[in-house]
Parts: C-alpha cells; structure tokens; sequence
C-alpha cells in the first residue's frame, strides 16, 4: 500500500506487538485483522489505525455487556494492504 486513505480499511500483513495510543501496556493484534484508518498524516505516509481485538457482547436482550476492547495504534503504509 502506497498512502493511507482517511477512513480506509486496512489489513495487518503481519502480526503488530508494540505500543498503542492511549494504553501503558503492550498490545499484539494477530496478521490479517482489519481496521479503520482514523487520521491520516505524512502526507498519507502515516496513519493512527483503530482496530477492534475483541467483539461487543451483548446480552440475550440486546444489552451491551462489554464494550470490547478497541486499539489504535499508528503505522505506516508498508505494514498494511487495503481490504476493500
């Protein structure tokens, strides 16, 4: 992928281990998860990508009993291919 496109969908090439925005604690999202690319920046060189790594679950009734667990973290084109 060459440039990000502001809220394109991207997929992991390979596994991401490393820091994420707003978290103190290290995160690891599996090759192949889809994301969103929330802000692009660089030109389109660079993006802060949000990824759900664990789904909503709600109840029966339709009650939201977590929210699931949200990552955003920033790349750059390279570790990415669109999946569009």
């Amino acid at each position: 992928m060459k440039k990000f496109i502001e809220f394109g969908l991207v997929r992991l090439i390979n596994a991401y281990t490393g820091k994420a925005l707003y978290r103190d604690d290290k995160v690891t999202i599996p090759a192949g998860t889809i994301g969103t690319a929330v802000e692009v920046f660089w030109d389109g060189k660079g993006a802060d990508v949000e990824f759900c790594t664990q789904e909503p679950k709600e109840s029966e009734t339709g009650e939201l009993l977590d929210g699931g667990d949200w990552v955003f973290v920033t790349l750059t084109p390279d570790l990415v291919e669109a999946a569009n």
